[in-house]
């Protein structure tokens, strides 16, 4: 593969990001030349061999439509070379199986479907429905609340079986076995960088809120521009002294580390070419929140357990 290097993105944009933003998107189609007659009209491809699917998902009594996204990766070598990995589920739409369908063969190219997300779990019963064949992957919420799936291991532990294609990581500072309270501290996922596409996938970490609704603008969100989570000022975060330091730190190192142009966030748009600049700006702009959180934290102030919960209309703690 090509190496590149990071820069630092404590003072600035990577000088170079201009120059890799090109060469992605000279990339972008080349190995997806064999798909181009199948008129996938459901499915937005992101990059090589990575494409998403955006649904519905209606929050305040339908009002405001908050969206969610499934992934679909093309795994480029090994044994399932070919076949495709599914990055959580959504309700499908007769047009968007049919899609899928065309992609993986009626499915029989599904190689696995992962949970990234433990609350994001309502579309999985259906999907294993459809495509039994398929191996399933969740985060240890998703193994405790559905036990009629036959699930093959935790997303986490198994992610070396989707390397080199896919890497994953967790938040540092936050709980992501078994999040407290349910309905509100949505603030961990998984979080997967995909090599090729030179792209991010992630569910409620990170926001990306196109058109918000009257309520949500009047909340402070802007259409296009990337959030954290609102439960990082509440439960998101573990109440020590510590956490807040210790997610700022992970974001640092996660942008050292991936080189990536997109990121494909569930709620409710994408930032495309430049994702990895507009996160560094996110990160530097959140350092006087977090520092104050750590504050708060280091006196013993107790945060807002209510902060972070979307949708007060519904009794379910699930959010897609």
């Amino acid at each position: 593969g090509r190496k590149e290097s990071g820069g630092s993105f404590r003072g600035g944009t990577r000088g170079s990001a201009s120059l890799a933003r090109g060469m992605s998107s000279n990339r972008m189609h080349a190995s997806n030349a064999c798909l181009e007659g199948l008129n996938l009209k459901t499915l937005k491809e992101i990059g090589s061999d990575f494409w998403q699917i955006r649904a519905d998902f209606k929050i305040l009594g339908g009002l405001f439509n908050l969206k969610t996204h499934m992934g679909i990766v093309r795994i480029s070598s090994g044994p399932d070379e070919g076949k495709f990995l599914i990055l959580s589920a959504v309700k499908l739409t007769p047009e968007m199986k049919r899609d899928l369908d065309l992609l993986t063969n009626d499915g029989k190219k599904i190689a696995a479907v992962i949970g990234t997300h433990p609350f994001h779990t309502l579309a999985f019963p259906a999907l294993y429905e459809k495509y039994p064949n398929a191996k399933f992957y969740g985060t240890p919420r998703h193994l405790r609340v559905l036990p009629q799936i036959k699930w093959e291991g935790e997303t986490m532990a198994s992610k070396g079986l989707w390397a080199p294609d896919l890497d994953m990581k967790i938040p540092a500072g936050a709980e992501y076995d078994d999040p407290k309270p349910p309905k509100s501290n949505h603030f961990s996922n998984v979080i997967v960088f995909h090599k090729t596409s030179r792209s991010i996938f992630v569910d409620d970490t990170i926001l990306c809120l196109d058109n918000p609704g009257l309520v949500l603008r009047l909340l402070g969100f802007k259409s296009g521009k990337l959030y954290f989570h609102p439960s990082i000022k509440g439960p998101g975060l573990y109440h020590t002294k510590e956490a807040p330091l210790d997610f700022q730190r992970f974001i640092y190192q996660l942008l050292e580390e991936w080189h990536f142009d997109h990121i494909c966030c569930a709620h409710t748009s994408n930032v495309l070419e430049n994702g990895r600049e507009k996160l560094a700006e996110l990160i530097r702009s959140s350092e006087p929140m977090l520092k104050k959180l750590s504050e708060r934290n280091a006196n013993s102030k107790a945060p807002p357990k209510d902060c972070g919960d979307m949708d007060p209309s519904s009794s379910t703690p699930e959010c897609g």
